[in-house]
């Protein structure tokens, strides 16, 4: 709950002290980016399920139980909001900076945080690598939905649950 709370104040404090408006709609997606991010949720679903030896979802479902499980997913939710923040935060600053919009800054600012962290966390450079790829593909999906934080909270959470 916590975490929850805290990006709603990075979400007011980045708007109040910037003007950016986070929940502003992008632009129409065209077919090819529809296409592309069901591509992301093909390969994410495949390196999740090598990585894990089976379907995550039903492999923790299975491990955990019904209770457990359910208060992991809330988890889940409250981490994927996270991470959504740190890609949309990062994206915004590293546009200012360099001014280059096609760059999927975002994504390389969670995917070097969130590797560097899972491989000190788990002992595992694999893993450390997957999470990095797996953080530039989220950064990926956010310019896919044009910018749209509405389309790209969902998108980016449901493809780090599964």
């Amino acid at each position: 709950m916590g975490w929850v709370i805290l990006g709603i104040l990075v979400i007011h404090i980045g708007k109040r002290t910037t003007g950016f408006e986070i929940w502003k709609r992008g632009d129409k997606m065209l077919p090819w980016q529809y296409l592309a991010i069901i591509m992301c949720f093909i390969i994410n679903i495949i390196a999740k399920y090598l990585d894990w030896g089976g379907f995550k979802v039903l492999l923790e479902w299975n491990a955990r139980g019904p209770l457990l499980f359910a208060f992991q997913y809330i988890y889940y939710l409250a981490e994927g909001f996270l991470i959504s923040l740190i890609i949309v935060f990062g994206q915004k600053a590293c546009e200012k900076w360099f001014h280059n919009e096609k760059i999927p800054y975002g994504g390389i600012a969670l995917g070097l945080t969130w590797g560097l962290v899972h491989i000190f966390t788990k002992g595992s450079m694999v893993i450390g690598i997957l999470s990095a790829i797996g953080g530039f593909m989220f950064g990926t999906v956010y310019l896919l939905v044009n910018k749209d934080y509405r389309k790209a909270l969902p998108i980016i959470t449901a493809l780090f649950i599964l």
